[in-house]
C-alpha cells in the first residue's frame, strides 16, 4: 500500500520549527527531538482519524463538531 505524503502549511512548518528551537534551548537537542517527532506522530494519527479531534468541547465550538454519522440501508 502506497503511503500518503501530508501536506503541511508554511505556517504550521514555520510553528513547528520555533517550537523545536524553544524546546532545544529549554531540554536540550535529544529532547527536544522527542517532542517533535511526538507532535508529528500526533499529528498523522489526527490526519488519519480526523474523528479524534476534541474529547470535550471548548467555548468556541459546538458540542456535537466531530461527530460521525452513518448511513445505513435496510
Amino acid at each position: 500500500m502506497k503511503k500518503l505524503k501530508r501536506i503541511i502549511s508554511p505556517l504550521a512548518k514555520k510553528q513547528l520549527k520555533e517550537l523545536k528551537d524553544f524546546n532545544q534551548i529549554l531540554y536540550g537537542t535529544s529532547r527536544a527531538n522527542q517532542i517533535y517527532f511526538s507532535i508529528k506522530d500526533c499529528l498523522q494519527v489526527l490526519t488519519d482519524f480526523p474523528g479524534l479531534g476534541y474529547i470535550e468541547p471548548t467555548l468556541q465550538d459546538y458540542p456535537q463538531c466531530f461527530r460521525t454519522f452513518f448511513s445505513i440501508r435496510i
